[in-house]
């Protein structure tokens, strides 16, 4: 298997809001990416020296979208935008992610059906669940991103 690019080529995410750090590994169907957490990390608390756990949506949402930026990467094709719906059931065992922690970011496709994908997820921290949710995604066509950001 090839050597998969730095996250920046994978997410289409920039600056601040990119929040995941690298791709670990790939497949098919899942994807296991990593956040370092520090000070430096977007959404840093310094009073808790910590991300809030609810930030972890975002996580998840970003290790999906990297997930599809592999597939796309791999067909040579130009990455979309994806947009979160929603989520079921996010459960977190914390308050926070706490600084000076590497967590593990899952996301397992569980239906796709053209532009809708629905996806199971998971943030780890050495093995241990932290965090839990069900994520609803669509990636829309370029005619109907370009709709649903002209509309007044």
């Amino acid at each position: 298997m090839s050597q998969l690019p730095d996250i920046v080529e994978l997410v289409p995410h920039r600056g601040p809001m990119l929040l995941l750090n690298r791709v670990i590994w790939a497949q098919e169907k899942s994807i296991c990416c990593e956040v370092d957490i520090s000070p430096q990390s977007t959404f840093f608390l310094p009073d808790l020296a910590a991300v809030p756990c609810h930030i972890g949506i975002e996580y998840m949402a970003q290790c999906i979208a990297a997930l599809a930026g592999v597939e796309y990467w791999r067909a040579k094709k130009p990455i979309p935008i994806g947009l979160l719906l929603g989520g079921r059931r996010y459960q977190s065992n914390g308050q926070s992610f706490s600084a000076g922690t590497k967590l593990n970011i899952f996301a397992e496709e569980l239906i796709r059906d053209g532009a809708m994908g629905v996806y199971q997820c998971r943030i780890e921290l050495n093995g241990q669940q932290l965090a839990s949710c069900q994520i609803n995604t669509y990636v829309p066509t370029n005619e109907q991103l370009l709709e649903l950001t002209t509309k007044k």
